[in-house]
């Protein structure tokens, strides 16, 4: 990749940042560099985005979690569902806290929707997922107990690869923003959402195998 392509993106990145409040000057341009071998393919992620879709509705409709396993295992998704995630779907979590983390689980989904280019938004830092993006997203999206998502899953297509991993980039520095202000125990002043930012983070991080890790479970989000 030529250097004045990654200077472009080194500009670019650090002109958003700095609209949200954040002044990073990214010395090294290599922070561009990126494999595009190492990325998950499209079939794995709209997998992932399917089961994290349907443990969102679980955990939003616990009456439901035995019907959402039972559905995962028919439509063959159930080999890749996490350890973390079959402990959750055989109900052996009683911690209502615990619980309601799987609701965030929407905001990993409308990322890996973004990066197969099922929704058209890139999400807000300064919030959740709008009213908007979250209708656009299951309007693109086969309904949970369909008898056959084979052909969905079959047929997604990756957005370029460059604005995948400049979004990762965006928001793993808001991440480490925000771990600097609690390590340095200091105020923040921006208006960016820590949560919805990290979980974008997270989902990004595994889209790009960060430190080669390929286990959900496993994501480091480091920074």
């Amino acid at each position: 990749m030529r250097t004045s392509k990654l200077k472009d993106r080194k500009e670019n990145l650090e002109k958003r940042l700095l609209e949200y409040g954040l002044k990073y000057d990214i010395v090294n341009t290599l922070y561009f560099k990126f494999n595009k071998d190492d990325f998950a393919n499209p079939v794995e992620i709209a997998t992932r985005m399917m089961i994290l879709y349907a443990l969102f509705f679980a955990a939003t409709n616990p009456d439901k979690i035995k019907k959402i396993k039972d559905w995962l295992t028919k439509v063959n998704l159930w080999k890749d569902v996490s350890d973390i995630e079959k402990i959750f779907l055989n109900e052996e979590i009683e911690d209502e806290t615990k619980i309601i983390e799987f609701t965030w689980n929407i905001e990993k989904v409308y990322i890996l929707a973004w990066t197969l280019n099922l929704v058209t938004e890139r999400p807000f830092p300064t919030d959740q997922i709008s009213d908007k993006q979250f209708n656009e997203l299951i309007s693109n999206l086969p309904e949970l107990g369909s008898e056959n998502i084979a052909d969905f899953l079959n047929n997604q297509k990756l957005r370029d690869l460059k604005v995948i991993y400049d979004e990762n980039l965006f928001n793993e520095l808001v991440t480490s923003h925000f771990r600097d202000l609690i390590f340095y125990k200091k105020e923040d002043r921006t208006n960016l959402d820590p949560v919805a930012t990290f979980e974008r983070h997270y989902a990004l991080n595994w889209v790009r195998r960060f430190c080669g890790i390929k286990d959900w479970d496993e994501t480091d989000t480091s920074t």
